[in-house]
């Protein structure tokens, strides 16, 4: 789907509402095969795909990492650490840092 997508134009990076971006969303739910398609889409740009990794949300100003942590998706942060996300980006509020997140059709509260 990400790919039919991409191939239709889509602004992969496009952030919602709330700040979240695809790569957030796909690391909190822990689909690795969008956020693995993502990290490639962003081409061989360094820059780029370091602006991509350390995007923060509106409010908590969480990370694809933080969102990939609170989400419990042991598989994402490895795959986000492996292409270069820094463990050094400060959230907001630390607890619940993905709340907002939509988690299986329904709002995460």
């Amino acid at each position: 789907m990400a790919a039919l997508l991409k191939r239709a134009g889509a602004r992969l990076n496009a952030a919602d509402s709330f700040g979240f971006t695809p790569l957030q969303l796909a690391s909190f739910h822990g689909n690795l095969a969008v956020l693995t398609f993502l990290l490639q889409s962003v081409g061989r740009s360094r820059i780029q795909l370091q602006k991509l990794l350390d995007h923060q949300d509106l409010q908590i100003k969480s990370s694809a990492l933080h969102c990939a942590i609170e989400g419990h998706q042991a598989g994402a942060v490895v795959e986000l650490l492996m292409n270069g996300a820094s463990y050094r980006v400060q959230v907001r509020v630390a607890p619940r840092v993905c709340a907002w997140a939509p988690r299986r059709g329904r709002a995460w509260s």
